[in-house]
């Protein structure tokens, strides 16, 4: 991650806050809104429960005054028809009014009667009679017009000994119903809903062609009949998204209707979605500009500086070093660029004197190397001077150079690296030179392991026991014979003591091998100086097949296998 993307991320964070505090806000402004809709909508239910209340008891009213008329009680048809007549004409909401004797004979009525007509079958007729009370019947086709929806209203007409005589019922004409809902003051995308006591819907809003005659669906009826009023969410018959408020029939002050009002939730929230999308519209503008200001600064403010100081730090580590001038301008950029000027005069004199340190260091390793390759030249000198003087047979004798030589190998070997070691490939290739592994005998040979680095206490010890084994292979074993084969392997293995290198000589299809009597300077030479001085493990096997030998060292932390993929079979 570069600067300039940090830089929008800590301003992003610091964002984040204010985002909060955003979303915090519209959270509560959405919960207040809906709780100011709920309280709107009740208070409009009940102020459209108060104009229907009203308007039933008006009619309550007309029809107690009708039923104590004399010419009604009387059941004088002339007179009362007459009477009912006049009243008519001047309630135009109502579309009839008529006089019921108890069994229910229309007796006299404010519209002329074309035959007898019983409402003995009306269920507010049989309510009345059983009740002595007034009753809000349900929604009626006319017997007058079947093609006329009414409310009926009926009273009893009791005599002074509180016997029925009879019913007085007036017909509200459900058109005018209808036509003073639309009326009514309701808040824009309202809707209204009248139904009777059986959920048949009276009047509606908007709509009502479509609606009025129908029943309320089955998951409202609990609404018609519940026990109180309330308030829901739910989406309403005309498929709109409403909170609706509610007055079940059995709460109403004269019970017999259902209403209930509710407000689009659309037309509800639609301050609160607008204030939303300009808050969003703030907070995008906002983040951009915030965005493009940081980009800004850090390009003019912060990357030219820093650039400037990754040039200064780049002609200080230059060869030879360029010097730059610190950024020209005060403040933390300027010290900085001070510091790294100091830094980079430090650097350079001790990168001056480390060169110097290395020229003299490597004087002196050619220096010891010239004296310790004189001082094995002399010690071979010696060797062969002494052992000329002496009874010691030509055979010791070779041994012995051989072994001197063997060693002078492994000293060449580190030298070329500059004592920091040597691989063990390298190694085992070096040592087995001289027996034919690069000229005549190659085919005898086939090398596989690891690639592993070895220090130079291990390179000396692992040189000298694979001369031995070498010598051992040429004069007695696989090597002696053209169809001998030598198979040499190493692999390293973690152990929680560290990893350990297991080398493995491997000698096949060479003459029959038996074990020694006893055992020779190479066996011994291989035992101590990897048993004892590596606290290695050896482990020598003279199998009729073909000598075998097993070497398992620890391996130190200057050894340890090279970071390359192990090597694949190298048959030479």
């Amino acid at each position: 991650m570069n600067l300039t993307q940090r830089l929008f991320l800590l301003g992003l964070l610091s964002l984040a806050p204010a985002i909060a505090v955003v979303v915090y806000l519209q959270f509560e402004l959405r919960a207040a809104r809906e709780a100011e809709a709920r309280d709107l909508v009740t208070r409009q239910t009940h102020q459209a429960s108060s104009e229907i209340n009203r308007l039933v008891e008006g009619i309550r009213t007309l029809l107690v005054t009708v039923a104590s008329a004399p010419a009604v009680q009387l059941f004088d048809n002339d007179t009362c028809s007459a009477f009912l007549s006049r009243l008519g004409q001047a309630l135009p909401h109502i579309r009839s009014i008529g006089i019921l004797d108890a069994d229910g004979d229309l007796q006299c009525a404010s519209r002329a009667i074309q035959a007898p007509l019983s409402y003995a079958d009306r269920r507010y007729f049989q309510q009345v009679v059983a009740s002595r009370s007034f009753v809000i019947g349900t929604y009626t086709l006319s017997r007058w017009n079947n093609r006329d929806a009414i409310l009926p209203f009926a009273v009893p007409i009791l005599t002074d000994t509180a016997e029925l005589k009879g019913v007085a019922v007036a017909s509200l004409d459900v058109r005018y119903l209808n036509d003073e809902v639309k009326k009514w003051a309701l808040e824009k995308g309202s809707s209204l809903t009248i139904a009777d006591s059986d959920g048949v819907i009276l009047a509606r809003t908007p709509l009502p062609e479509r609606f009025v005659g129908t029943q309320i669906p089955e998951p409202f009826m609990r609404w018609v009949h519940g026990d109180k009023p309330d308030t829901e969410e739910a989406r309403s018959q005309d498929g709109t998204e409403r909170i609706i408020s509610y007055i079940p029939v059995r709460s109403q002050p004269l019970q017999g209707l259902y209403l209930s009002t509710g407000i689009s939730k659309e037309a509800a929230f639609a301050y609160v979605e607008r204030a939303t999308r300009i808050s969003l519209i703030i907070m995008v503008l906002g983040l951009l500009a915030m965005l493009a200001c940081i980009w800004w600064a850090g390009r003019y403010f912060i990357r030219k500086p820093v650039d400037r100081l990754l040039k200064l730090v780049e002609g200080w580590t230059a060869e030879p070093p360029v010097p730059r001038s610190p950024p020209a301008d005060g403040g933390e950029f300027g010290e900085i660029g001070k510091a790294l000027n100091r830094m980079g005069e430090i650097f350079v004199l001790q990168r001056e004197r480390e060169k110097e340190h290395q020229e003299r260091l490597q004087i002196l390793l050619k220096e010891l190397n010239h004296r310790v390759k004189n001082m094995l030249a002399v010690v071979q000198a010696i060797v062969n001077q002494g052992l000329r003087a002496s009874d010691v047979d030509a055979d010791t004798r070779a041994k012995i150079e051989a072994r001197l030589v063997a060693l002078a190998h492994s000293h060449d070997l580190l030298t070329e690296e500059n004592w920091r070691g040597s691989s063990l490939e390298g190694l085992v290739r070096r040592t087995l030179e001289p027996f034919g592994l690069s000229t005549d005998r190659a085919h005898s040979y086939q090398i596989t392991g690891d690639l592993v680095q070895l220090n130079p206490r291990v390179t000396l010890s692992i040189g000298m026991a694979l001369h031995e084994l070498a010598t051992n292979a040429v004069k007695y074993g696989a090597l002696s014979s053209e169809a001998g084969i030598v198979v040499i392997s190493w692999t390293v293995a973690s152990t929680p003591k560290g990893p350990r290198l297991t080398i493995r000589w491997r000698e096949r299809d060479g003459p029959p091998v038996s074990p020694p009597l006893h055992k020779g300077f190479g066996s011994r030479l291989i035992e101590r100086s990897l048993a004892r001085e590596l606290e290695g493990r050896v482990e020598l096997s003279f199998d009729a097949s073909g000598l075998q030998c097993d070497i398992e060292i620890p391996l130190p932390h200057e050894s340890e296998p090279a970071a390359a993929a192990p090597g694949g079979s190298l048959a030479a």
